[in-house]
């Protein structure tokens, strides 16, 4: 069975199951950003709603900044 691909939601494209954006959008993000949203503890989740109210917002993935 092939993986199963979303909508990414900073692009037109699709990111793949369990990842939070596509390839490229993920490489366009800051490394700060990266590294913020890899980090998987009690805030995890907060961080993640910035990312995608940032980017519902309109913030091109290589301004995204995501508070630690």
């Amino acid at each position: 069975m092939p993986p199963r691909r979303l909508a990414c939601p900073g692009c037109p494209g699709a990111r793949k199951f369990g990842h939070y954006l596509c390839h490229a959008c993920w490489t366009a993000l800051p490394r700060t950003a990266r590294q913020a949203l890899s980090r998987h503890d009690p805030h995890a989740h907060a961080r993640l709603r910035q990312l995608l109210d940032q980017l519902t917002a309109g913030i091109p993935p290589h301004r995204i900044e995501i508070s630690t």
